[in-house]
């Protein structure tokens, strides 16, 4: 649409990184380049303090530095309420170290190697300064810059909740956060290794074409490698490439997950990937052992190792000296496609507990179960992986059988609680979620996994629901008021099924229980509770570079209707008393609320709305028609104007536009037509 051409804010999200969501509009503007010798090309314009901070090889060394003590600095003039894009790029990082960045008078912490950009607004801090965030820190940095920044629309964005996080992706999967646990995953010969009876070279032909492998060459009877101190309070998998040379085809090739039982695999002459899952206690090693007795002279063949959270091995991630994230990150903004959307939406979401503490791994202490059998990773779960249980019922059962949290779980009298899970028909097609009547009352739902439908209903439900998730898999969700404070049970019942035969049942991901009155998106447990953050932005101050002037303006939101219930979401406009609030009434829609009036201007809601400010009269319009004005009240300028996504509820954003100008009512009625 060629209006957008006009706009000073357009912020449409598909452009993001961790911590960063990018708007189309402005386009931001550079200064000169304040550093000198950003890349250590010699040892010039760079002040050093403490004799283990080095620059050498084109980088500035840190080996062991002390914090704050040692340090590489610059002086740089930072004139108050001037805004600077500082960059630079960090190798080498020492596991469990991390680096402080002062400018201007301010400290960034930086936990990662790669690319870092950071954004300060001046103070008349008059150095940028480097060192360590730890006691003591080992790194590198290169390619330093600092520059001026102008006419900047982009949200600094946070969750701070690492690995907790999921959003459906655009194949309509389930992405969560993952972790490769090992550091120096593909350097067998590093310290970092403990190994036993073995020698290591590098420079075999690898699985992906290159020559990235590694010969293992047996010393005696019992080679063995591992890592001390990685295994997980929970569900972890330990994977490997390996391939038998010669007199090791044939041989067992053993997968030490921390604690037994450990995995035996037989080794073939073709590379193969091989893994095994085990629910482990913290604090033991975990690695590889071959031969069982081996020969001194054997060899066999590694490449990439890892070890993460979860029932299967996941794709991997290669790390050095520290270990190495992929997926949905801690400060990474969820663009999700829920419902098959070919465009995303920005999910954002309040604060939730998955007080299941074990929701993929059925088969556990964790969970307990009457008159059926668990079948491990037996088929594809919504995340694309073989990580879904079968739920078997024994033969000869039927009414007695379920499955049931081990651990009750608490509520308080009057509050809302949500019970949800993934299932999928397999010979059996109806599931149970039931709460303990003394603490819910009759809350229960019954699903149809063939249908897609609820078939049956507690009278004390609050709400229930069946949402379908693609290939066969829905998510069921029941949600209760606690009629008494106390703990209540947590229970798949499948008694609506024919009786069993020892080898029928349906398949089940995925379970969530969460306080509140509606589900939010998938929170995976491995062993305990876990809490997603809420999602937030900073407050964009909209600023005269990019508004232009402060006469008049036009400020448009298009939501998502999908995602259920909003309420309070947004703080559109900070302008003194005159706040502008995106609020929703019940679960129809979307308005804006007039802080400097004190009212709604209409009762009407949409999916489009539009608050349009002429200098005198505000209108607002929803989904292609002008829905209400308000003459000769003060709409506030546009400056300062602010900006902040932090929700109290579920919401979608999938655009936000800000012009510097009063629309038509023609070009308002077609940004907000559906």
């Amino acid at each position: 649409m060629s209006l957008y051409k006009d706009a000073s804010l357009v912020m449409i999200p598909t452009a993001y990184k961790d911590g960063k969501l990018y708007s189309i509009r402005p386009v931001p503007e550079y200064g000169a380049e304040l550093v000198t010798n950003g890349g250590f090309d010699n040892t010039n314009d760079w002040t050093i303090a403490g004799s283990n901070v080095a620059i050498s090889g084109g980088k500035a060394n840190f080996t062991n530095a002390v914090t704050n003590t040692e340090f590489l600095q610059q002086a740089i003039i930072a004139p108050t309420g001037v805004q600077y894009r500082i960059q630079f790029e960090v190798s080498n990082l020492a596991a469990g170290d991390s680096i402080k960045v002062r400018f201007p008078f301010q400290d960034t912490t930086i936990n990662s190697n790669g690319l870092h950009t950071l954004y300060g607004v001046g103070t008349h801090a008059d150095f940028l300064r480097i060192t360590p965030n730890s006691s003591t820190g080992t790194f590198s940095i290169d390619n330093v810059s600092v520059k001026e920044v102008s006419n900047i629309g982009d949200f600094t964005f946070s969750r701070g909740s690492n690995l907790a996080a999921t959003r459906v992706d655009v194949n309509g999967l389930i992405e969560k956060g993952r972790e490769n646990l090992f550091t120096q995953s593909n350097n067998f010969s590093h310290s970092d290794w403990n190994v036993k009876a073995g020698t290591f070279t590098q420079g075999v032909a690898d699985p992906d074409g290159g020559s990235n492998a590694w010969s293992w060459t047996a010393l005696n009877t019992d080679p063995y490698l591992y890592q001390s101190g990685k295994s997980l309070n929970g569900v972890g998998t330990l994977s490997i490439w390996v391939k038998g040379v010669g007199s090791t085809i044939g041989k067992n090739f053993e997968l030490r997950n921390a604690s037994p039982p450990y995995k035996n695999v037989v080794l073939t002459g073709e590379w193969q990937r091989v893994e095994h899952f085990n629910n482990t206690a913290s604090g033991t090693s975990v690695g590889f052992e071959y031969g069982n007795p081996a020969v001194a002279g054997d060899v066999v063949h590694i490449y990439q190792a890892q070890y993460e959270q979860g029932l299967v091995a996941t794709d991997y991630i290669e790390t050095g000296a520290s270990t190495a994230q992929a997926g949905i990150l801690e400060d990474l903004p969820r663009l999700d496609y829920s419902g098959g959307a070919s465009c995303p939406a920005l999910l954002l979401e309040p604060q939730r507990t998955n007080v299941i503490e074990s929701s993929e791994y059925f088969d556990g202490s964790l969970w307990s179960a009457t008159n059926i059998t668990i079948t491990n990773n037996d088929t594809t779960s919504p995340e694309g992986i073989d990580n879904a249980s079968k739920i078997v019922l024994d033969s000869g059962s039927s009414s007695s059988c379920e499955l049931r949290a081990q651990n009750n779980k608490s509520v308080t009298l009057g509050n809302d609680y949500t019970f949800s899970v993934f299932a999928k028909a397999d010979e059996f097609d109806k599931i149970e979620l039931d709460f303990s009547n003394s603490r819910m009352d009759d809350a229960y739902v019954v699903a149809d996994l063939t249908e897609g439908t609820i078939i049956s209903r507690g009278a004390d439900n609050t709400s229930d629901s069946i949402e379908d998730y693609g290939d066969g898999w829905y998510r069921i969700t029941l949600t209760g008021t606690a009629i008494a404070t106390g703990t209540t049970a947590l229970i798949f019942r499948l008694g609506a099924n024919p009786t069993g035969d020892g080898s029928s049942g349906f398949h089940i991901y995925g379970a969530q229980f969460e306080e509140g009155s509606y589900p939010t998106s998938y929170i995976p447990t491995y062993g305990s509770a876990v809490t997603r953050s809420v999602d937030g932005t900073n407050s964009l101050a909209v600023t005269t570079d990019i508004n232009q002037q402060d006469t008049s303006w036009t400020i448009f939101y298009e939501f998502e209707e999908d995602y259920g219930i909003y309420q309070d979401s947004i703080r559109v406009i900070n302008d003194g008393s005159n706040k502008l609030n995106v609020y929703t009434r019940n679960t129809d829609g979307f308005r804006f609320y007039y802080r400097g009036l004190s009212k709604y201007i209409t009762g009407s809601t949409g999916t489009k709305i539009l608050a349009r400010y002429d200098g005198s009269t505000l209108s607002e319009f929803h989904d292609g028609a002008e829905v209400s004005y308000t003459a000769s009240q003060s709409g506030g300028s546009s400056y300062p104007f602010e900006i902040k996504l932090t929700p109290s509820h579920i919401v979608g954003i999938k655009q936000i536009v800000l012009f510097p100008t009063a629309l038509t009512d023609s070009e308002c009625i077609a940004l907000t037509t559906l």
